[in-house]
């Protein structure tokens, strides 16, 4: 059987599409505390807070991974990165040592309503340990919930939009754990991209815990 992070990266090549934002932690040098975009894109992150983030080898993976201890980073919605109208991909690998509410990325802000800025929202520890992709229009809001969320454990998230809906899958050691299929609810495509928590008030909901990589792909 393939070690875990070689099963990760088999299962990306093997699909078709483009990436718009590839953020591949294996491929930064320890110690680094930014974030480099490897998209033909190079989209630039900028760090919003006063949080730490750094480089380091995960020994469970044999990959260098990011550890978020509060930092959020963003960068801004520029045509490429807006999904609205598009087919997608989104691919994550984390591991949160924290059973707070937290934010692994998200175009858009929700929690109250002044602030509020229409997008996707990629939540952990929600409802018992779901992860929660919130969708807002603006107006509407929806949420898709995948159970069995497991607290430092590494897991794969994929988030998939296509022409039949959306499909959200779980993976752990390689192995698919589950699934669930959702109507494609209306959303709008935020001012940002953020990474760590919400890029609007970069104090809440932070991510404490490790990221593999995350990859945005549009077909």
């Amino acid at each position: 059987m393939l070690p875990f992070p070689r099963i990760i990266q088999y299962g990306n090549n093997a699909q078709t599409g483009h990436y718009v934002l590839n953020l591949d932690f294996t491929r930064q040098t320890v110690g680094d505390t930014n974030i480099i975009d490897y998209s033909s894109n190079t989209h630039t992150f900028t760090k919003l807070n006063t949080g730490q983030a750094n480089i380091v080898l995960d020994s469970t993976l044999g990959t260098n991974v990011m550890y978020f201890n509060g930092a959020v980073f963003s960068t801004p919605m520029v045509s490429d990165l807006q999904l609205v109208s598009k087919y997608f991909e989104i691919d994550v690998v984390y591991k949160s040592f924290s059973n707070a509410i937290q934010v692994l990325y998200g175009t858009g802000y929700y929690p109250d309503v002044t602030n509020r800025i229409g997008g996707i929202c990629h939540q952990i520890k929600q409802y018992d340990g779901n992860d929660q992709y919130f969708i807002d229009d603006g107006t509407t809001f929806n949420r898709n919930l995948l159970p069995s969320s497991t607290e430092a454990q590494w897991q794969r998230l994929v988030y998939s939009r296509t022409s039949s809906g959306v499909n959200i899958k779980r993976y752990r050691n390689g192995t698919l754990i589950n699934q669930a299929n959702f109507a494609d609810y209306p959303y709008a495509n935020g001012t940002s991209f953020g990474v760590g928590g919400y890029y609007k008030t970069p104090t809440n909901y932070l991510f404490y815990g490790y990221m593999q990589y995350l990859k945005v792909k549009v077909f």
